[in-house]
This record gives structure tokens, sequence and C-alpha cells, in this order.
């Protein structure tokens, strides 16, 4: 019985920090092809996951690492296909059609283009906050669930008891919900307090975005890995490591030099200062791993130090949106180059460091610049 418990909840956990790659293979005539060889490849690990289409032309990679990804797709007298410029989100179902091409096996053709945006797998409502967005969208404080307001249905719930020892969080209602109605996950774990209250800390903020990905926030009709609470499920998923060395510097700077004085202010300006800063890194090891390790998935390790910030003013967020352009898919032949996959063990660790001088005066109501 205790076994049984183990596997349905490791289980669910996958189902909360993955994603699903799925679709059908036909010929040019629109015939399905059954035994298909199809292959995915983690474009920032090199992870390798096979199988074939079965008697439908379908095939389905389950529980699948987010990330880009390259698809390959064989059969006997056919030219090999391979789809470039596959990204996969958390949550997400990527759903692609697969066309070949009667040729020899020693030409294949690329196709480069993402998959398809509307989601004809499962009926739930729910939109994504992607590690562009997160990096690029200026936030009051760094904490990545101020970004949950930005979706449709979700609201900000400020009259609640943020002076007690719980609820120091982000108060948000989904869909009219009460606020301690919510689920917070990282990497699968719930992060709300003992009271189901936001998450949190005593410095109002959570996990810095720079250790997170992306996240998710689920609306409505989600399935059952879900649950718990009848609001809202805002799923975040950490960084984890890849194939290449690389890290970052920052320093996030406000002063109250640079802000126009408030209508409230009488007579000089009261004095605030932040400064926000901290490095993160990836890593990666064992470049030369043997092939069953290709099962593997990267192991990642996060360490965070944070510092309280005290702030007096309002925490605001200013938001901007530009139009998105899709090109065509735009196939082309080449001759093949077979290479050797290689699956490495990567490890990240991102740490972080703030430090914040709060107001020697108090300050009413002072918004965002």
């Amino acid at each position: 019985m205790r076994a049984l418990l183990f596997l349905c909840f490791t289980g669910v956990v996958a189902g909360q920090t993955t994603g699903t790659i799925g679709g059908k293979v036909q010929d040019k005539t629109g015939g399905v092809m059954t035994g298909v060889k199809l292959t995915a490849r983690h474009v920032d690990t090199g992870r390798i996951r096979t199988t074939t289409s079965d008697e439908t032309g379908r095939f389905l990679f389950a529980a699948t690492p987010v990330g880009a990804y390259e698809l390959r797709a064989e059969f006997n007298g056919f030219r090999p296909l391979v789809r470039k410029g596959l990204r996969l989100a958390v949550g997400e179902t990527a759903e692609l059609d697969l066309v070949m091409e009667v040729g020899a096996v020693d030409q294949e053709v690329t196709v480069e283009a993402d998959a398809s945006l509307i989601n004809t797998h499962t009926a739930e409502l729910s939109y994504l906050v992607s590690e562009d967005a997160i990096r690029e969208l200026p936030l009051n404080g760094r904490n990545y669930t101020d970004l949950a307001l930005l979706q449709p249905g979700v609201i900000a719930y400020p009259h609640r008891d943020g002076g007690s020892v719980v609820a120091h969080g982000l108060g948000v209602s989904i869909n009219g919900q009460d606020p301690r109605s919510n689920v917070y996950l990282i990497d699968g774990t719930p992060q709300n307090d003992f009271t189901n209250g936001p998450a949190g800390s005593a410095a109002s903020t959570v996990l810095g975005v720079e250790t997170i990905r992306e996240f998710r926030v689920e609306t409505n009709a989600y399935s059952a890995e879900f649950g718990r609470s009848s609001g809202g499920q805002i799923t975040a998923l950490s960084k984890s490591g890849t194939n290449s060395l690389h890290g970052s510097l920052y320093e996030f700077h406000r002063n109250d030099n640079f802000d126009a004085r408030n209508f409230f202010d009488s007579g000089r300006k009261p004095e605030f200062k932040r400064n926000q800063f901290g490095a993160t890194w990836t890593s990666s090891r064992s470049p030369t791993a043997p092939a069953s390790a290709a099962a593997s998935p990267p192991t990642a390790s996060v360490l965070t130090n944070s510092s309280p910030r005290i702030s007096p003013r309002p925490a605001s967020t200013t938001t901007s949106a530009s139009p998105t352009s899709s090109s065509p898919a735009t196939p082309s032949t080449t001759p093949t180059s077979a290479s050797p996959p290689t699956s490495p063990s990567s490890h990240a660790t991102s740490c972080r460091a703030t430090s914040s001088l709060p107001s020697r005066t108090a300050r009413s109501s002072r918004p965002e610049p």
C-alpha cells in the first residue's frame, strides 16, 4: 500500500512540472503511418526519448521536461523528418502533425516551426507567464507572483490581515474565490502557509524571479492532478542546469532622487533607497555520460539567500505589450549527419542576496513611478 501511494504521488508531481508532446504521422497522400520511430531530443541537456507511432499514426511523449526540443521521425523508404524550433512550457500539450516524404534515407527534411498554440487535448483554462515576461517586465520587489495579476480573472485582494504571523504573501482572488482557496506550487511542492494562505515571507515576498523559469496560472476546469482547493493553481518551475556554463550579475536600485514629488508629500520628499543585488550561475558536469544516462533528467539545486526588504510604498506593476508575428514553416532538404547523442547530468545553482534600506520617514501612499 505504501509503495502504491508513493507511485501515485510521484506521478502527480511529474504532471505538475512537465509537459506533453503528441501528434500524428502521415505520408504525402494523407495516409497514417504505423511503426514510425520518433526521437525527441532536449536541446539544452541532450536528453533523448524515443517512441513509435501506433496503428492510427499517433504518438505521445508524456511527462516531458520543459524546454527546447528537436523531434526526428524515421521510417524505411522515407526521408527522415526533423522538426526544430519546438518549445515546451510547463503544463503544455504540444500537438504536431508530421508529413513524411518518400525518398532516400541519406537525406532529411528539416522543418523549423513551433507547435500549434491551440490546446486540443485538455479543457482547462490556464495562462502561462513565460520566461521572457518574467525577465523583462518591471517588478517592485522582484516578486514573481505579482505577474499573476496580469492574467484574466486574477485580482489583488488587499483587505486581509497582513500584520499577523500568517498571510504575508500576495493575496489574490481567482475567479471570485477566497484568497485562501488558491494553491501555490514550486516544482510540485506546495508553498502555502499552515492556514492555506498565499506563499510569502516576513518581507511579503517569495522566491525571486532569478530562480524561476516560468509559471502557469490554472483558473478553471483543471485536471485531477491538481486539487486540494477550489480556487486557482499557480504552478512555478525553477531553472535547471544545461550543457553550457552561464550566469548573471544583477543590481536593481530604487532612489527617491529619481522620483517626482507625490501629491500628498508636504515639503521635502521622504528618503527612500533600495538595492537588490545578487548573482546566478549554471554549471554542468560529466560531459561524456554513458548512453544509459539518457533516461535520467538533469538535477538542479537552488540556493537562495534573501534579507528582508522594507518599503513604505505600495507595490505596483508596469506592463507593456507588443504584437507578435509568426512565420510559416519552411522545409529544406539537407544531407543527414549522424552524431551520437550525449546526455550529461547537469547541475544548476542560483544564489540571490538582497539588501534594502528602509525609509527614515513614514510615507503615506506613494505609487511606483
